[in-house]
């Protein structure tokens, strides 16, 4: 695309180049913009609207003799990290629970990536930032809050914190937690913040998701500070 986004889905088709684009759009317009209502979403549907056809490239990157086989490779490269990039234009992780297919049960058994296809996917990747944690460069400050005690433990990204505060836990619970301004394990209150927090602020924050939660009166008898 024109502002340098991607977006990486799967299409079949009996004709290799047709006028498909990505995301059930065509090129004509005649399916699939109607999908697409929210204008603030950075969705591939809106970004048609906003640029037009002849902003996108669509580029063939495998080819593959099932669906199910084509899903599961787009699964691989279009994860949770994909998704949450905002250089990619993919709004949910790829692959609709496909089956596992191994060896030459495999559509793409025997099939090779050219040079050409791993270097692309590679740049991408490495671009939108792989590593986990801090060393992610799209990974936000984050600091979380102990109820109980009111102590404030920074970090520099949810995945450092969700590996310190609860190791077994999966990382993305964790941001789901701060999307839905939830307590974290009935215990911590999550916040994406690099300002400096006041003992009023964080008593504020604390008290607001203390009341959210529907463990209210059970977590006001354990306070160790004052209401």
């Amino acid at each position: 695309m024109v502002n340098g986004k991607v977006y990486v889905g799967v299409h079949s088709s009996k004709t290799v180049e047709d006028s498909y684009i990505g995301g059930g759009i065509r090129t004509d317009y005649s399916t699939g913009l109607k999908d697409y209502k929210d204008p603030l979403s950075m969705s591939l549907g809106n970004c048609v609207r906003l640029y037009g056809v002849g902003a996108f490239k669509r580029v063939n990157l495998l080819y593959f003799n099932t669906v199910d086989d084509a899903l599961i490779q787009e699964k691989r490269v279009v994860d949770h990290q994909w998704v949450r990039d905002r250089r990619t234009l993919n709004l949910k992780i790829g692959g609709i629970k496909p089956p596992r297919r191994v060896g030459e049960k495999n559509g793409n058994y025997g099939n090779k990536w050219s040079q050409e296809m791993k270097d692309h996917i590679s740049v991408i990747r490495k671009d939108r930032g792989v590593a986990k944690g801090s060393l992610n460069p799209n990974a936000k400050p984050i600091v979380m809050i102990n109820i109980y005690t009111l102590e404030v433990h920074k970090f520099l990204s949810a995945y450092d914190a969700q590996k310190t505060l609860s190791p077994s836990g999966n990382h993305d619970t964790l941001l789901t937690f701060l999307q839905k301004g939830k307590l974290f394990e009935r215990k911590w209150v999550p916040l994406y913040t690099e300002v400096y927090l006041r003992e009023t602020d964080i008593r504020r924050k604390v008290m607001s998701f203390i009341e959210k939660s529907r463990f209210v009166k059970q977590i006001k008898q354990n306070l160790k500070w004052n209401i």
